[in-house]
């Protein structure tokens, strides 16, 4: 079973976000639709952070 992941952005966020270059957005739209999809997606290059654990004990990762 898969889980999908709602982000939640600031007004802020989304402000900035809307003045980028189209390009620069479409890039930014995608990976977040990456996010929401699959955090582990192969195009946002995240990987786990060794000799870490997160707040509740299980492993962390960083883009």
């Amino acid at each position: 079973m898969t889980v999908r992941y709602t982000l939640v952005t600031t007004r802020r966020f989304e402000g900035q976000a809307l003045r980028l270059p189209s390009a620069v957005f479409a890039q930014l739209r995608r990976r977040l639709l990456a996010l929401e999809g699959d955090p582990r997606h192969p195009s946002l290059k995240t990987h786990e952070v060794k000799h870490a654990v997160g707040d509740f004990g299980g492993k962390v990762f960083e883009g």
